[in-house]
């Protein structure tokens, strides 16, 4: 009797922490000055090893913070196809550095079909958006421009919202992260080590699973990414407003909706 593996749909790979832009509200509190941290590509090939052990991946997402900033990004890369090679692969990128990859990078991305999706943000002028795209093109890659001008808060202080509520109109319950050893539902539970710098004090590290926990099954690692957690009770509508740069200090005011 063959017994197949549970499916999950696509997993991130928060690659940094770290940007070169200083975006206000990062939903991954990602900013400029945030101190540098790698996932390396040994560590990497160990925990997607694991995980493939226990799951089938139908994609891979690489991000940041900026994943361009990772100078081992091609090891990653390639780790990535040569464990699930036929996995869709989508490297997404504020698009600032793409005209200063390195050629093996730009190969890399090349043979292994990674598609790019750029955030492309109100920095670029028309100008600077033309020339990343001719780039792009005569570089052979796959890619997939989305003009960004709106970012939105999401989180409520109170932390009283109905998790199953919250996570059964959520719009990133599907945002899977894997690093370290550890994969969450979404974003917020991994930079939860972030959040703290910001006077986020609140215990979410329920939203966080041990992979190598030695009694884990595939099922379990599905029930996980399918169930709310308590991270979710600080998640309501969210509040829109006009994407641009912080020009201070961000603060935890940053990411609160006023629904």
């Amino acid at each position: 009797m063959i017994c197949l593996k549970s499916k999950i749909d696509e997993m991130g790979i928060q690659i940094v922490d770290h940007c070169n832009l200083n975006c206000k509200g990062c939903l991954h509190f990602c900013h400029e000055g945030q101190e540098p941290y790698f996932y390396t590509p040994e560590r990497y090939e160990r925990d997607l090893q694991r995980l493939t052990s226990l799951v089938t991946l139908g994609g891979i997402r690489v991000y940041g913070g900026e994943p361009l900033l990772h100078t081992e990004l091609s090891r990653i890369i390639t780790i990535s196809h040569n464990i699930v090679p036929d996995a869709e692969l989508r490297l997404f990128t504020n698009g600032l550095l793409l005209r200063s990859m390195p050629e093996t990078l730009t190969v890399v991305l090349r043979e292994h079909n990674v598609k790019v999706i750029w955030s492309v943000y109100p920095v670029f002028d028309d100008e600077a958006f033309a020339a990343t795209c001719k780039f792009l093109q005569t570089a052979g890659l796959a890619y997939q421009a989305e003009r960004t001008d709106k970012f939105y808060a999401c989180m409520r202080q109170e932390g009283d919202i109905e998790p199953e509520y919250s996570f059964a109109r959520c719009n990133g319950r599907n945002c899977h992260v894997m690093q370290d050893g550890k994969i969450s539902l979404c974003p917020a539970p991994m930079v939860a080590k972030i959040m703290t710098k910001f006077g986020f004090n609140n215990d979410i590290s329920d939203g966080l699973l041990n992979i190598y926990d030695t009694a884990l099954t595939g099922e379990q690692v599905a029930d996980f990414l399918r169930s709310p957690h308590s991270v979710c009770r600080f998640c309501t509508a969210p509040t829109y407003f006009s994407w641009h740069q912080q020009s201070g200090d961000a603060t935890l005011e940053d990411w609160f909706s006023n629904k």
